[in-house]
Formats: structure tokens, C-alpha cells, sequence
């Protein structure tokens, strides 16, 4: 999608950037949209019963991306520092800035293809077996999509 010009508008969506001084409900928000309003935003679209099966498959590809950009420290980060992309660092030599470090070089550094990079890092459930704690869970029983749920995705 990032090569597709049609979904240059969901960039903003990607991420957050906080002052050093604020919080997320202080914070001036992009009128774009950012990854906390988008993720909010598609949890609405699974929960709304006239939205298409091609809109909820956006949703959740667009969700299950999001979920993982958010717990990169640099995707909700320092407005000062646009979450890393004005730190400039030497990888391996070379001129790079802190964000594309975390984001990218690291994990080509490995040289593996995503699916090799994620089978290296597999969990392992094994025999199709839930942890305990995700068993018999509802989505809706984990609190960022239970705190959406209460208020207007639109």
C-alpha cells in the first residue's frame, strides 16, 4: 500500500507524535488523523453491521498493522524529534536517523524475509493451543478496543 498513491492519505495514520509537556488528550491532534484516532476509527468500521465485507477486510489489515506500529517506540513518539526521524546516527557506517534504524535496519540487518524473520521469533503455541489468557477471550475484553467502543469512530 505505501508504494500505491491511492493510500497516501492513511500516512498520518501511522503514528503519533506527543510534546515532552503533554498527553495524547492535550496534545494538538493532526486533522489527518494519527494511529490512536485510526485504530478507534476501524474498530468501528468491525463493529458497524452496514459496513461492507471489502471495507471490514481493510479494517482489520490496516488494524493488525497499526496495533504492531504502535508498540514501535518511535511510531508514538517526541513531537520535537518527529519520533526519531531528525536524530541523526552512523549504522553500520552509514548515514541513517534514529527512526529508520528502529523501523527498517535492524531487522534487515538479519538479512531473513519476513516470513523467515517471523518464524526466527515464533511464540511457539503449540498444537494449536491458546495461552490461558487469550483463550475464551472476546476482543472486546482487551482495553484499547473496549475503551473505542464507547466512543464515536466517526
Amino acid at each position: 500500500m505505501r508504494s500505491d498513491p491511492a493510500w497516501h492519505h492513511a500516512s498520518p495514520w501511522h503514528y503519533v507524535n506527543i510534546g515532552d509537556d503533554e498527553t495524547y488528550e492535550t496534545a494538538q491532534k493532526n486533522p489527518e488523523g494519527d494511529v490512536v484516532e485510526a485504530i478507534q476509527r476501524l474498530t468501528g468500521v468491525l463493529r458497524d453491521s452496514q459496513a461492507t465485507p471489502q471495507d471490514k477486510v481493510v479494517a482489520v489489515k490496516f488494524l493488525v498493522h497499526f496495533v504492531g506500529d504502535i508498540h514501535q517506540p518511535l511510531h508514538v513518539g517526541r513531537h520535537d524529534d518527529q519520533g526519531g526521524n531528525t536524530i541523526q546516527v552512523q549504522w553500520f557506517g552509514a548515514p541513517s536517523n534514529l527512526h529508520k534504524v528502529w523501523d527498517e535496519q535492524l531487522i534487515e540487518a538479519q538479512k531473513l524475509s519476513f516470513s523467515e524473520f517471523a518464524a526466527s521469533h515464533s511464540i511457539g503455541f503449540s498444537g494449536g493451543q491458546l495461552p490461558s489468557y487469550v483463550e475464551g477471550s472476546s476482543a472486546l475484553d482487551f482495553p484499547l478496543i473496549h475503551d473505542a467502543q464507547s466512543q464515536d469512530p466517526s
